[in-house]
């Protein structure tokens, strides 16, 4: 006895393209960028200041320790710290050294090379002590080889560089600078992680919870919605888990991988066929064209319309049959 297979019937979506669904994610970190911004300046930044009540104290010591040591120009009308000239590199350098690291208030000066002079700074660091000569009075001259004679003059401000350089690394480690300099920083940072996780959420998460769909404002704009594997309304557990694969794979991976997995992610969008990245791989959805697809619930919603659709085509069929049996009579 012969058994009828019922054939499947396919579910008439289309896979989203890449070019589209690009696009439509660079729309939406462009949108992220800026809610983050706006945020981290008018909100986040402001509310850590006010927790962290240390912070003006310490972010006015970090500029002090800057001012006092000379490296850098304070300028008072923008209050913003300005670099010196190349032409000041070597004076700022010995001033450093010399003066305010030989001083003896070294609880209050920031400087982690005390007890040393400029010439010692110098002689110690192998990459400077071939190309500067000191004298019996501590005063030196550069030494150029022979074969660079040509590119002297660029030896020359590489040297000078090398050796502002040195010393501003070395204001910058000493344990003053570094006590002040971590507490602003974590400040900054816990405010910045602040604006970018809330960002997150207003543009990634709370756009696609809300949409039947799961559609972001980019894919709103591209077309684009956000299914199950086999192309049927996607639930909030998935909207929920794609997000989180999301903000893992792109941002806490990206920043510990220097971008190398969000670039893996986009590559297995590239060339997989239905252009999913690995966070649909983990949430179990696919990113499909809105314009080309039919988006049912379920499997069940979608036969009892596809019946529907060939009972009514069967009746147009009947009818027409009908019609013509009537005229050959």
């Amino acid at each position: 006895m012969n058994e009828t297979v019922k054939e499947e019937k396919i579910v008439p979506i289309q896979n989203a393209g890449l070019i589209k669904r690009t696009f439509a994610g660079i729309l939406d970190f462009v949108i992220m960028i800026l809610v983050c911004l706006m945020f981290q300046g008018f909100i986040t930044f402001p509310i850590a200041k006010a927790i962290a009540t240390d912070y003006d104290q310490n972010y006015e010591k970090t500029i002090s320790y800057y001012k006092e040591s000379n490296l850098v120009l304070y300028d008072k009308e923008s209050k913003q710290l300005v670099q010196l000239e190349e032409s000041k590199y070597l004076i700022a350098a010995q001033q450093y050294y010399n003066v305010y690291c030989a001083s003896e208030y070294e609880g209050v000066h920031a400087c982690s090379t005390f007890g040393k002079t400029f010439r010692e700074v110098v002689e110690e660091d192998k990459q400077l002590v071939d190309f500067v000569v000191f004298n019996e009075n501590d005063s030196f001259s550069f030494k150029v080889p022979e074969d660079s004679e040509q590119n002297k003059e660029q030896l020359i401000s590489a040297i000078k560089s090398r050796i502002y350089s040195k010393a501003l690394y070395d204001l910058q480690n000493s344990k003053l600078f570094l006590k002040s300099n971590r507490y602003i920083t974590n400040v900054q940072n816990y405010s910045q992680y602040s604006a970018l996780a809330i960002s997150m959420l207003l543009v990634y998460f709370l756009p696609s919870m809300i949409s039947k769909k799961g559609q972001t404002i980019g894919k709103l704009i591209f077309k684009l919605s956000v299914t199950n594997q086999e192309g049927f309304q996607v639930k909030k557990s998935q909207i929920a888990v794609r997000f989180l694969a999301f903000a893992v794979i792109n941002v806490v991976l990206g920043l510990v991988t220097i971008m190398i997995i969000p670039l893996v992610s986009f590559a297995f969008m590239c060339i997989s066929k239905r252009n999913s990245a690995l966070h649909d791989y983990c949430a179990v959805t696919r990113v499909v064209d809105d314009k080309a697809s039919v988006i049912y619930k379920n499997r069940q919603e979608f036969e009892a319309a596809a019946e529907a659709e060939e009972t009514r085509f069967e009746e147009i069929d009947n009818a027409r049959e009908n019609y013509y049996s009537s005229q050959e009579k």
